[in-house]
């Protein structure tokens, strides 16, 4: 039960000894006893009597002998070694940071101790020759390295504890490589139905270039559109797109041998403008001119829709590229025509025009002023 307990009291020095580490002892040999199904005092050396006592107590509670050829042995003695950290992991790594967890046995008692106590990160580039990079509060169970790393590389770490001169043994070496950190704050800052402009925040020093890659809506596969220098964060897409549709962007840093970072996203509406200012004028009794605000640079046509009185819009009429009216010689004068725009694209076709109204038999009349004669004379025409 002596080895168990892992101490013993010498004759001489005792009670100085029993009250110095009566706190001490009671949490740990608590531990010990309470397998040997014996109960422990809850409350020792709160203050020098009790510790006196504390120490006593524990002492018969492990069965441990009090003579005089006993030696004290201390388990915070410079001669008692460190537990080795285990359990070491990477959380996360990156060209500016490496953030390590781990599990350690080693309990401060004294907190004027904390400061002595640390955790040693040591680094290597093969898994030997390992070298000192960091320390860390030896309290925590993770920390982090705030240093630069090299991507496209392996390293090995490892730690050991350090208290006041004493070291623990290393920890398992644990292997991973650096990612490339991606870009973020990706924007769009201007979209039209001709060009979509981006800009974003770079992270990293060792890209090769920056990819974008696009799709239609929220499904479907990215296809790359382009790429930009290391060091940029703007850049235009002015290809042809389905317009009045949504796409998602998307951009990542690519180093150059191939690593892709995270990528950052944004999903854009593109528009497509309708026409307006939709007007109509009765040229003859039997015909309509009819012209319109065109409104869309990428428009290659207008569809011309007409409904005479109540009944449905229909197709009248369509343009070619660039041209913005047309004359519709099939009306009726007795009726009440309404008119609407649309235009049409490459891939698809915008809203309507606001509905403009014609009344051809208004449109046609005609107002006739008379003049009577100063002398009284008969009425001319």
């Amino acid at each position: 039960m002596a080895e168990a307990c892992n101490f013993r009291l010498a004759k001489g020095d005792l009670e100085e000894r029993l009250t110095a580490f009566g706190m001490i002892f009671a949490s740990m040999v608590r531990e010990q006893c309470q397998s040997t199904q014996r109960a422990t005092p809850m409350n020792l050396g709160r203050q020098r009597g009790n510790s006196l006592v504390a120490g006593f107590i524990l002492c018969s509670l492990c069965s441990v002998s009090c003579s005089e050829d006993v030696e004290f042995a201390n388990p915070f003695d410079p001669a008692v070694p460190l537990g080795q950290p285990t359990n070491l992991a990477v959380s996360s790594f990156s060209e500016t940071a490496l953030a390590l967890t781990w599990k350690s046995d080693l309990k401060i008692v004294n907190p004027a101790q904390a400061n002595d106590a640390r955790i040693v990160v040591e680094q290597s580039a093969d898994g030997s020759g390992f070298f000192p990079i960091d320390s860390l509060p030896a309290a925590a169970s993770g920390g982090t390295v705030n240093k630069s790393f090299e991507i496209n590389r392996p390293y090995w770490f490892r730690i050991h504890s350090s208290v006041g001169g004493r070291v623990s043994p290393n920890s398992a070496p644990v292997k991973s490589e650096i990612g490339l950190l991606g870009p973020s704050g990706f924007l769009a800052v201007e979209v039209t139905e001709t060009v979509r402009r981006f800009t974003w925040l770079g992270h990293s020093t060792a890209e090769a270039y920056f990819s974008v890659e696009r799709r239609l809506g929220t499904g479907g596969t990215y296809l790359p559109i382009g790429k930009t220098p290391p060091g940029t964060t703007t850049f235009s897409d002015s290809t042809v797109i389905l317009t009045d549709s949504v796409y998602a962007y998307r951009i990542s840093a690519v180093s150059g041998k191939g690593t892709v970072s995270t990528y950052d996203s944004v999903s854009v509406s593109i528009p497509f403008a309708p026409p307006s200012d939709v007007l109509c004028a009765g040229t003859d009794p039997a015909s309509l001119a009819l012209q319109w605000r065109i409104n869309s640079p990428i428009a290659i046509g207008s569809i011309v829709e007409r409904s005479a009185g109540v009944s449905p819009f229909t197709p009248r009429a369509t343009t070619g590229p660039n041209v913005s009216q047309i004359s519709d010689d099939q009306v009726d004068r007795k009726v009440s025509y309404g008119y609407r725009v649309r235009n049409l694209s490459a891939y698809n076709m915008s809203g309507y025009s606001p509905v403009t109204r014609a009344d051809f038999q208004c449109t046609s009349m005609r107002l006739v002023f008379y003049a009577w004669p100063d002398d009284g004379g008969s009425l001319s025409v």
